[in-house]
C-alpha cells in the first residue's frame, strides 16, 4: 500500500486495524474491533459492492451479507454461520 513509513499511520485505525485492502477498498470496524464492512468496489451514482458482517456477544461471526451490482440489478447473498 505504501513504501513511505510516514504514511503507515494513515493506513491503520487507532486500534491497529487496517483501513483498506487496496486503495479504494475500504474496511470498516466496530468498536469491538470486529470487521463490520468491506467495500471492494465503490461507484459514483450507483450502489457500491459490499460485504457486511454481524457477530454474536462472544465476537463470533454469525452473518455475512454480500451485495454486488450486476448490470442494473443488485444481487444480495446472505450466509449464516452455524455454531459449533
Amino acid at each position: 500500500l505504501t513504501e513511505n513509513p510516514v504514511d503507515v499511520d494513515a493506513l491503520f485505525t487507532a486500534g491497529g486495524q487496517q483501513k483498506q485492502l487496496l486503495p479504494g477498498q475500504n474496511l470498516r470496524w466496530t468498536a469491538r474491533q470486529e470487521l463490520q464492512k468491506v467495500t471492494p468496489v465503490m461507484r459514483d451514482g450507483e450502489p457500491d459492492d459490499s460485504e457486511s458482517y454481524r457477530y454474536d456477544a462472544s465476537s463470533q461471526r454469525i452473518v455475512k451479507i454480500t451485495s454486488q451490482l450486476t448490470g442494473s440489478t443488485t444481487q444480495t447473498k446472505r450466509v449464516i454461520y452455524l455454531p459449533g
